[in-house]
């Protein structure tokens, strides 16, 4: 029988990118695709950021190629309840998110490149109640075999303090999940496979079973 997978959700970052306390760190870096507040607000982006991150993704010994290499930052408001909105529902205030995708520019076989900005939104007055502060929280990549929403979405992904930190990354991905995960999950939209960020539980003979994605952060000139 093949070896599934350490978890579907061990990753490190499970941790991080809270994009709301309650919810489960993965599917918080789901969202990563996803705004919840985007379709109500129009938010604005720093027109001349200073604080830039180049981020470097290297996809070794995958079991095929990715026709589908897409991107997305995510930046939070810090100070959300004073500045946002009430939630009708539960009477409190909503973390305001905003996830704008950003290129993976390819830059040799198997490797694509990226800018993040720390400082990349603007502080305003979104919703009438006083200045809204921005944090950057993560960035993330989706790759698919070829872009078909029934095939796996792989999600590297970076936390900002190892963006701030200019660390490298290094997750496993099982190639049995590559283009799509059988079965596939019942909403259509293909299983979100978010890596491992060690195969040490997994047996020797089986560990070629798995793919590798570097990422690496370097602070840059803007």
């Amino acid at each position: 029988m093949p070896f599934r997978r350490l978890s579907a959700y061990l990753f490190p970052a499970c941790l991080l990118l809270p994009l709301a306390l309650g919810v489960s760190a993965c599917s918080r870096m789901e969202s990563l695709f996803m705004s919840d507040d985007a379709s109500a607000i129009t938010f604005h982006e720093q027109p001349h950021p200073q604080q830039a991150y180049r981020l470097t993704m290297t996809i070794e010994n995958a079991p095929g190629p990715f026709g589908m290499v897409r991107g997305a930052v995510q930046y939070n408001v810090k100070n959300y309840r004073d500045c946002g909105r009430v939630n009708p529902e539960v009477g409190a205030p909503t973390d305001i998110v905003y996830l704008p995708e950003r290129h993976w520019q390819q830059t040799a076989p198997n490797v694509y490149e990226t800018t993040v900005h720390a400082d990349g939104m603007l502080d305003e007055d979104y919703y009438g109640k006083g200045i809204c502060h921005w944090e950057l929280r993560g960035a993330s990549a989706l790759l698919r075999a070829t872009g078909d929403e029934r095939e796996t979405r792989f999600l590297p992904a970076m936390d900002y303090e190892e963006i701030f930190a200019e660390k490298t990354k290094v997750l496993y991905f099982w190639n049995g999940r590559y283009p799509t995960d059988n079965p596939p999950p019942s909403d259509g939209k293909g299983f979100p496979d978010f890596g491992d960020i060690n195969l040490g539980k997994v047996p020797p003979q089986q560990q070629n079973e798995f793919f590798k994605v570097t990422l690496s952060a370097r602070k840059v000139q803007p």
